[in-house]
């Protein structure tokens, strides 16, 4: 980490996870996983800010809070297991000799939407195992509002389709339900006993604060996965493998410790296939978690700009699976019919992006791409007519793209490998990530805070693409080179361990 007051926050926040875990309880707490939340840890330890004072009426209403949302999401998970088998979806290779468990998220809205599940986060891998005869089934991180009569029609699209997954809902069972109830009975008396043990330096009235300010939150999905890991590894199967999305999320941590609950050898791949910067704090493996079973085997990063050294975590390349279509894209075959907008995750930095492009006087169309997860409604009062939305992959747009505008999202570093110009949006008044790295500043991307700053970028980049367009090509190369790498099918199963 280059930052000198992230790294002192990130040690700090390390060496209280490592305390705090010996409660296995806390390992459900995202803000010991160092997640973003509400609490914004980072931004104020950023910033120097003081952590707002803590009331008795805050903390009595965040204790209210708590269990009020946990124990309405623990009916709702009820109801949902009820449904869930009546839609009669289930995985029926649970007698198999080898298993292969791919973990990744599952986006409810779009499943509903397309009838059918698209794997948009290893995108070929279910393929490739296919090709290998490897047994496998999709572990589902579900992502979406959680209301069991829309999940039920997502389980009913799932067995139509024949798509391998297995759930939480197939394998717990009424002990298991029955657990859950005592862990979220018993998970805040663990917080409030190491809340305690914090002193008053700033660090720890930082993460004081933190603590209470989400502690009105639903914490029951990351126990299931514990649960339903626990059970897995039960099971009569003799070989696991675990092929997993990795964010280093309570979520991802919680899984592989009922994975390794009973001591089994299960082999778990984390998988960071995203553009990534120091200020995710949780995207960092952190070695003093390994004792408590959170951590995976082998960690495979998308290029070898994101490798770091490791004593204890076996750190490699592998392929980048969503990235395929960078090494298929031919610059001289492209167009430069349209400016093309990324929107990142964080809805206030997609707000302060939209206010800063609709007041620059673009010379050529303008598209919108929003983030999958974002509900695009929010924003159609806000976009002017001149702009147009599309959903279309970043894959189909690139040969149209003139250059691109963005911040805080992986899809910039992609169009700027391709040798296209990229300019970061960045709001000078508040907190975002940079999702760009160091090289190519001031060549193939740059920074600016208003629309006049935009539009001097924007004629920069023009002159560039006119006088020498061949640096563009060399940069993009460059970044290509370091932040990606090649999804062959001999590196594919080489890092899965296929052969």
């Amino acid at each position: 980490m280059e930052n000198h007051s992230t790294k002192k926050l990130y040690e700090y926040l390390s060496q209280k996870s490592g305390e705090a875990y010996k409660d296995p309880l806390l390992i459900a707490s995202v803000v010991l996983s160092k997640q973003e939340t509400n609490g914004r840890i980072l931004e104020m330890y950023l910033a120097g800010e003081t952590p707002p004072k803590l009331t008795f009426f805050f903390t009595s209403k965040k204790f209210f809070l708590y269990f009020i949302k946990n124990f309405l999401s623990f009916t709702l998970c009820l109801a949902t297991a009820f449904l869930h088998r009546i839609s009669g979806q289930k995985f029926c290779g649970e007698e198999t000799e080898e298993l292969t468990i791919l973990d990744t998220f599952f986006i409810e809205d779009k499943i509903l939407e397309s009838g059918r599940f698209e794997d948009i986060y290893f995108p070929g891998l279910a393929q490739h195992l296919t090709k290998m005869n490897k047994v496998y089934a999709y572990v589902p991180k579900l992502f979406g509002s959680g209301n069991p009569f829309k999940l039920f029609q997502v389980f009913k699209i799932l067995k139509n389709v024949n798509t391998p997954v297995l759930t939480h809902f197939q394998l717990l069972n009424l002990s298991d339900y029955l657990k859950v109830a005592c862990f979220l009975f018993l998970y805040p008396f663990s917080v409030l006993r190491f809340i305690k043990t914090l002193g008053n330096s700033y660090e720890d009235q930082i993460l004081r604060y933190g603590l209470w300010a989400v502690f009105g939150s639903v914490v029951l999905d990351s126990h299931i996965r514990f649960l339903f890991g626990k059970r897995l590894s039960s099971t009569k199967i003799n070989k696991i493998k675990c092929i997993s999305w990795y964010e280093n999320q309570v979520s991802d941590k919680n899984l592989y410790r009922g994975l390794r609950y009973f001591g089994r050898k299960v082999e778990i791949i984390g998988i960071q296939p995203a553009r990534w910067c120091d200020t995710f704090l949780n995207w960092t493996a952190d070695e003093r978690e390994i004792p408590f079973d959170v951590v995976p085997d082998r960690l495979l990063v998308n290029g070898p700009g994101y490798c770091f050294p490791s004593d204890n975590i076996q750190v490699e390349v592998g392929p980048s699976l969503r990235d395929k279509f960078i090494y298929e894209y031919d610059a001289q075959t492209a167009k430069g019919e349209f400016i093309l907008v990324l929107m990142p995750y964080h809805k206030h930095v997609a707000d302060f992006i939209l206010s800063v492009i609709c007041k620059v006087n673009w010379s050529v169309p303008v598209k919108i791409k929003f983030h999958p997860i974002t509900d695009q409604k929010e924003y159609e009062a806000r976009i002017p007519n001149m702009f147009s939305v599309t959903n279309e992959p970043i894959s189909d747009l690139l040969p149209g793209a003139l250059m691109a505008v963005g911040r805080g999202t992986g899809a910039q570093i992609q169009v700027a490998a391709c040798g296209i110009p990229v300019i970061d949006i960045k709001n000078p008044n508040e907190f975002s990530h940079n999702a760009m790295p160091e090289i190519g500043k001031g060549i193939i991307w740059d920074s600016a805070t208003t629309a006049e700053e935009v539009n001097s970028l924007a004629e920069q980049f023009l002159k560039s693409m006119q006088s020498n367009p061949l640096r563009l090509q060399e940069e993009g190369l460059r970044i290509k080179s370091l932040y990606f790498s090649e999804p062959s099918e001999k590196l594919i199963h080489r890092a899965f361990s296929l052969d």
